[in-house]
């Protein structure tokens, strides 16, 4: 009867162990790579206003799916012993196209965009998405209160989950205008 090689077998299970684990890792760090733009533009529609919030998918490589937007109010309020501060959820606003099936991988001709903010763009920029709501958002913000806009989306190759928040916290962050298009977080003046 031949005897087991055991230097074999365990170089195989700590190879394939090692192999999985940075697999794994790989995989994990294939996430949406979601930029939010600082800033909200404050834009009349038809005698209405809206307040509009940008996302890019900056990754070069890959689209991000089942993208959401939700847009919540917190205040602050202080605790008990007075030296802590929490973020106490008061309700979820109402957004204008808070769900797109797909946004597009990020479209490399645009880089130079980053260097020349007024360049125009000719081909497509449909790796950028905007969400709007009609919610007064500087009465919220003037009342002390902050508003968080929650981007939740999928990556096209791994299926994992990312939610991104930005907090807006003062009301110097509603800016008149409405954005350029592509990668560009720039308000133009209406």
């Amino acid at each position: 009867m031949d005897s087991i090689d055991w230097s074999s077998v365990v170089t195989g299970v700590l190879s394939s162990l090692i192999a999985s684990l940075l697999f794994i890792l790989v995989l994990f760090r294939v996430r949406p790579n979601i930029k939010i733009a600082p800033e909200i533009a404050k834009s009349d529609d038809e005698g209405n206003t809206v307040y509009v919030f940008k996302i890019l998918n900056a990754s070069p490589f890959f689209k991000i799916y089942d993208v959401n937007f939700e847009l919540r109010i917190y205040k602050t309020e202080n605790s008990p012993n007075g030296e802590d501060r929490k973020r106490v959820f008061l309700e979820e606003a109402i957004l204008i196209n808070s769900y797109i099936p797909m946004l597009h991988k990020f479209n490399l001709k645009h880089i130079s965009q980053w260097f020349n903010r007024a360049k125009k763009l000719s081909s497509r920029t449909d790796y950028a998405a905007q969400a709007g709501t009609k919610f007064n958002i500087p009465s919220v913000l003037e009342s002390g209160h902050s508003v968080t806009i929650l981007i939740i989306a999928k990556h096209a190759l791994s299926g994992f989950t990312k939610v991104k928040p930005e907090t807006f916290k003062h009301v110097s962050q509603v800016v008149d205008g409405t954005f350029c298009s592509g990668n560009s977080f720039r308000i133009v003046g209406s």
